[in-house]
């Protein structure tokens, strides 16, 4: 029986709290340096620069030339004030403005965007902990000021920042809800919410998100809804927890999009969701049912080969409205419970293989890539097929078997003899997935083996008639002339006709009768007999062929061979063609 998990959320609720402390976002943490004195968090491609007035932060590029000029942190951006120029507040003012505590919280003073809810004990925190305190107002319009300040961000394919960081800087932010939405001007967000904290529900229906939005280690604590949203670059969700129900409905990723490490407590569904970049779900974790429906992929296969690696799924998986040609997804994937994969016919489904997955791999240009591609849909066909297994459905498992053997087979790293196995077995039986042909090869076989029995057996050598070792002397002209003749039956009945005339033409009908009846009719009944009844054993009445089983001439030796071969090859395609009917009707 499979283990029965259970949820404790206070328990993963304090283990988050405990990661997200031990980051240090608190007020000091923020623009605390390394041994070099370089800032721990800063913000990249930006230096604070001193000026005659104060300080303010500038790009990195378009600062003065000043030889006091040093790395900005993510202190210095929430000491910057965006409406002003990025100019720098002190403490006191940020007091003043209640953007910092007074009072220490763990022994530290927070801005007000990253002061927890919880203490390292798990006891809340008054005032984060009351969603309907006036102070979130106050928070509200800070993240608005900077939401509007952000801009577009260069980011490169693995989704990070190539060299200044536009984005709001809201890693760490503990926030009761969704980001506020913006006039339609500055719609987009910029933003990067690693390690935040969303204290309830979260609506993102129809919201637009820039290049690099980032979600890392970020904990959503309540329903969670992303429908209609679109990311217009890279998004990255890694190591996520999603306490609540999520959906993803019409969602568009156009670049690369990763959930690796996430964890989905509650139930999942992604529909019509398109995946045009990389789609990685690595050791992601779903603990309650989940639902990828009408989800599209780009048509590049290795964008989504092997995306469930090491994925765990402890509850079903319902791919059932989703693309057949799908299989390398599931290489190295855990199902607890099982999958509803797509119910397609025979047909469509080998079709399916053959044109979407097969021919797409074999059309890359480096054997190594091709490899392994063929290994990701060799793996994610066995993770397939154990499903079927287990879901009792041998059709569908042998399907599955089927598609493993063809993407080993295709493999330049599979042993030849392997290789040449796979194809025969292919060509016989179509990997046990067909009835019809190994009974067609079945026919074809003894066909040709009664083909090669009848031109043995007309063989002159070894024809025996029946009583060719005996012979009588007939008389053609009284006491002249004699003939040595076989004591056939026929034969002697020719010796009571008068007459020398009489006698020979009645010898000729004679032997012209046994000798049509040895060189056709015999050797045919022989061949058909022999060829399509292999366990019979006709030489009790076809007795002049008993030299045939005599090793004392070739033909004799290859009539040995040619029975034990057909014999050899029929037992096989006999068992092909049972197992299939087995497999087909589920006969146990």
């Amino acid at each position: 029986m499979r283990e029965v998990r259970t949820f404790d959320a206070e328990a993963d609720t304090l283990l988050w709290w405990l990661n997200w402390y031990s980051e240090d976002f608190s007020w000091n943490g923020l623009g605390k340096l390394n041994a070099d004195g370089a800032p721990e968090k800063p913000w990249q491609g930006w230096v604070v620069v001193e000026h005659s007035g104060g300080h303010y932060c500038a790009v990195a590029r378009e600062a003065p030339n000043n030889i006091k000029n040093r790395p900005a942190s993510l202190q210095d951006y929430w000491r910057a004030d965006p409406e002003k120029n990025w100019m720098l507040r002190s403490d006191d003012e940020l007091r003043i403005s209640g953007e910092l505590t007074s009072e220490n919280i763990e022994g530290e003073h927070w801005h007000i965007i990253h002061q927890p809810s919880y203490d390292v004990d798990g006891e809340e925190i008054e005032w984060k902990s009351n969603y309907s305190h006036d102070k979130w107002k106050l928070v509200d319009l800070i993240i608005r000021k900077r939401l509007i300040a952000a801009s577009e961000t260069v980011v490169n394919e693995s989704g990070s920042v190539s060299e200044i960081d536009f984005r709001a800087q809201l890693n760490g932010a503990v926030l009761c809800e969704e980001l506020p939405i913006l006039d339609e001007s500055a719609n987009q967000l910029h933003v990067c919410l690693n390690y935040s904290a969303h204290l309830m529900h979260v609506d993102y229906k129809e919201r637009s998100f820039g290049p690099g939005a980032e979600f890392q280690n970020a904990r959503f604590g309540g329903y969670v809804n992303f429908e209609g949203s679109c990311f217009f670059g890279s998004a990255n969700f890694t190591n996520v927890m999603f306490s609540g129900s999520t959906r993803f409905n019409k969602v568009r990723f156009y670049k690369s999009t990763n959930f690796s490490m996430a964890r989905f407590v509650y139930s999942v569904l992604f529909q019509k969701v398109l995946f045009q970049g990389n789609c990685i779900f690595e050791r992601a974790v779903f603990n309650s049912n989940c639902e990828f429906s009408k989800i599209e992929f780009s048509e590049n296969e290795v964008f989504w080969r092997g995306a469930f690696k090491k994925t765990l799924f402890e509850d079903f998986v319902d791919f059932s409205k989703s693309p057949y040609k799908l299989i390398s997804m599931f290489d190295g994937a855990r199902l607890d419970v099982g999958i509803h994969f797509p119910k397609l016919g025979e047909g469509d489904a080998l079709n399916i293989f053959d044109h979407e997955v097969i021919a797409p791999i074999t059309s890359l240009k480096g054997q190594t890539e091709r490899d392994e591609a063929f290994k990701a849909v060799e793996h994610g066909a066995q993770v397939l097929k154990h499903q079927m297994r287990l879901a009792s459905d041998p059709l569908r498992e042998q399907r599955f078997y089927r598609f493993e053997l063809i993407a080993r087979r295709l493999q330049s790293t599979t042993h030849w003899s392997e290789r040449v196995s796979s194809r025969l077995f292919g060509w016989l039986a179509d990997y046990g997935l067909s009835v019809s042909r190994p009974l067609g090869c079945l026919v074809v076989t003894r066909a040709l083996c009664a083909t090669a029995y009848f031109g043995l057996a007309r063989s002159a050598s070894l024809l025996d008639p029946a009583g060719a070792s005996q012979s009588v002397r007939v008389a053609i002209a009284p006491g002249h002339y004699y003939l040595e003749v076989p004591a056939a039956q026929d034969l002697i009945l020719a010796q009571v006709v008068d007459g020398p005339s009489q006698r020979l033409n009645a010898l000729a009908n004679a032997s012209a009768s046994r000798i049509a009846e040895a060189t056709t009719k015999g050797p045919l009944l022989f061949a058909i007999e022999l060829g399509f009844i292999p366990v019979s054993d006709p030489m009790g009445h076809h007795t002049w062929a008993k030299d045939l089983s005599k090793q004392e001439s070739w033909q004799s030796a290859l009539f040995a061979f040619l029975r034990m071969t057909q014999r050899l090859i029929s037992l096989i395609l006999i068992f092909l063609t049972a197992l299939a009917l087995r497999r087909r009707f589920q006969i146990g």
